[in-house]
């Protein structure tokens, strides 16, 4: 993973908007967006402060592998769990619609006038 992708995925894990992790850095929103998007890098001080922040190590935020295999992080769960909310989530409505179906069929039907 690289550097955009991994700053991202801390601070959604963190539950932190763009806004209040720029606070925290004392950095401009649009910095921060700078640095999300890959546009831009931080300079070795603010890396110092992102890793403070997040308590990782330099090679973990800037996606420095020294093995073959990386077991998966906190980061890498970070940015998974909003795609599988939304996945869970979409099968949950086509299930209740589902549901919803089947009850209709179930329910007797009512003659007019009744």
């Amino acid at each position: 993973m690289d550097f955009p992708t991994i700053l991202k995925g801390l601070r959604i894990g963190k539950g932190w908007t763009q806004d209040e992790l720029a606070d925290k850095l004392d950095i401009s929103n649009p910095t921060l967006i700078a640095y999300e998007s890959g546009k831009s890098a931080p300079n070795v001080a603010q890396l110092k402060t992102m890793c403070d922040l997040f308590n990782v190590s330099a090679d973990e935020l800037l996606g420095i592998n020294t093995k073959e295999t990386q077991p998966i992080g906190r980061i890498e769960i970070a940015s998974y769990i909003p795609e599988k909310l939304r996945a869970a989530h979409a099968q949950l409505k086509r299930d209740l619609e589902h549901l919803e179906k089947v009850i209709s069929m179930l329910e007797p039907k009512r003659k007019l006038g009744d």
